[in-house]
């Protein structure tokens, strides 16, 4: 597969990432070739046009860019939620334990984590499912029914800023799902600027990280 790579590098050419062309991306293949190559690695559809910064990093795609895929060693997350959410592991433990206050915030200021397909229908799948899909037929979805049944309500969320300024739910959206459908106007949650959140990100994703942080989208 390494040969069907075309590969980003930037001023100094050093390699910063790859992409390859494909309507039918081999996910879990892509997948292990990222974490054995140590960059990130898009799939893009045929007729997608796409550009990439001087980092490597995706800014630009006019065509099916719902469609794209980005692997990050190991990691695979369709386009859509790498823009719109928080594309990097956490030292999750450490954030349960962190001295971030806990407050109130209103349930529609995070509906809108509701409408990205965060979740999977299986475990073979990924990113296939919205939570507000599972929501309007909660029994169509029996894992995620339970889930969300058995959710601990008394734990707060933890939300990640956004690069749009907005709250992610990283860690709890089943919990937020059940507090919506028990009719709740507030949750309680625990928010992670973009400044405080790096101290919680592993030691091999903090250059990306940074990298991140400047990018630009078009």
């Amino acid at each position: 597969m390494q040969e069907n790579l075309t590969y980003i590098k930037n001023k100094k050419g050093e390699t910063k990432s790859a992409f390859i062309v494909s309507d039918n991306p081999n996910l879990s293949k892509l997948q292990q070739l990222s974490k054995e190559l140590g960059h990130i690695i898009y799939s893009i559809p045929k007729d997608t046009k796409v550009e990439f910064n001087d980092n490597g990093l995706l800014i630009k795609a006019i065509g099916k860019e719902k469609d794209i895929w980005q692997f990050l060693k190991g990691w695979a997350m369709p386009y859509e939620c790498f823009v719109n959410g928080f594309p990097f592991p956490v030292k999750m433990e450490e954030m349960w334990n962190s001295n971030i206050k806990v407050e109130e915030v209103d349930i529609e200021e995070l509906k809108w984590n509701l409408t990205l397909p965060w979740w999977n229908t299986d475990e073979n799948k990924y990113y296939n499912l919205k939570p507000e899909d599972v929501m309007l037929d909660i029994n169509k979805y029996p894992n995620h029914k339970e889930r969300i049944e058995n959710a601990e309500t008394k734990y707060p969320l933890l939300l990640v800023q956004t690069k749009q300024n907005r709250w992610l739910v990283y860690d709890g959206v089943h919990r937020f799902v059940k507090q919506i459908l028990e009719g709740k106007e507030k949750v309680l949650c625990q928010k992670f600027s973009l400044n405080e959140i790096e101290e919680y990100i592993p030691e091999d994703y903090i250059n990306l990280f940074k990298e991140w942080l400047s990018l630009e989208y078009k």
